[in-house]
């Protein structure tokens, strides 16, 4: 048994203290405020990873390196392309985003919808021409910017810091015109009271 936890051996408990600057001595000056002095600068806390704003820089092309001429263009589940109703695009519209041999484990895929965009790792240790890498549903109920008539649908693989290749685009058709119908009001009967 370790002689750290047997159980004749007294434990080391430090004595509690009213001051907990007495505890804290060698972090008092870097975290404990001193409350008489008078204001200081806060300093923004610096992003310990760079990923997490991976999606927000502007792509960087590779130099050599190019898959756009195998990458498919994404696929609607159950609609026609070129005639989505309103109740399709609110319902919810499944788009599979098919894979090839080029892609590999751990790239990014960032689909767009329009002005609306979506990213995902792909975690497939083998892809080809039959596999699809992800199956989104786009509902204009989640979207933060509603596109209505033409809209244009496709997908990026990015490969560490680098855009390694961009779909061919899809071109979708929202509604039949450029706006969303007006919700009806149900009309009822008034009511009348028995007074």
């Amino acid at each position: 048994m370790d002689d750290n936890f047997s159980n004749d051996k007294p434990l080391n408990i430090p004595e509690p203290t009213d001051d907990l600057s007495e505890q804290c001595s060698e972090l008092a000056p870097k975290y404990i405020p001193d409350l008489k002095a008078g204001p200081t600068e806060v300093l923004e806390p610096e992003p310990d990873d760079e990923s997490s704003d991976e999606f927000s820089k502007p792509p960087i092309r590779h130099p050599s390196l190019d898959i756009s001429r195998s990458l498919r263009p994404p696929k609607l589940a159950h609609v026609r392309p070129h005639s989505i109703t309103y109740e399709q695009a609110h319902g919810g519209i499944n788009v599979q985003i098919p894979g090839t041999s080029a892609m590999h484990y751990n790239d990014a895929l960032v689909f767009y919808w329009g002005l609306n965009k979506s990213s995902t790792r792909l975690l497939l240790r083998t892809v080809n021409k039959q596999t699809t890498v992800r199956v989104l549903c786009v509902s204009y109920d989640l979207m933060t910017h509603l596109h209505y008539g033409p809209v244009e649908v496709y997908y990026e693989v990015h490969r560490g810091p680098y855009l390694v290749g961009i779909s061919p685009t899809l071109h979708v058709t929202v509604g039949d015109g450029p706006t969303p119908p007006k919700p009806t009001r149900q009309r009822g009967r008034k009511k009348v009271s028995d007074s």
